[in-house]
């Protein structure tokens, strides 16, 4: 609710596009993270996670305004399906570059 609410009164891309930076930065911090210690790796993750959890209500504060009245559904299933796609073909991927990268 509170990142729902927050998108509403900042702006949805710009709590999208700094939730996005802040995991990217985390996620470049996390194998100097594991360097130090492995309290630090899990104070990283949760730091990410709580940075991530803006992304769904933050989506769909973007999906309300910027999809046409009549396409808001299909606008949902199109996003809300490329994530899971996109969860797939990372998963193949990765396993593909840790196999053969």
């Amino acid at each position: 609710m509170f990142g729902g609410w927050l998108a509403d009164q900042v702006g949805g891309k710009w709590l999208f596009g700094g939730g996005v930076l802040a995991c990217a930065a985390l996620t470049l911090l996390t194998p100097t993270a594991a360097y130090v210690d492995l309290v630090a790796v899990l104070c990283v993750r949760v730091l990410e996670g709580a940075f991530e959890g803006f992304m769904m209500p933050t989506t769909h504060a973007l999906l309300s305004r910027w999809t046409p009245r009549g396409h808001s559904t299909r606008g949902v299933t199109l996003v809300l399906s490329g994530e899971q796609l996109g969860y797939i073909v990372g998963m193949l991927v990765g396993g593909l570059l840790s196999d053969y990268g």
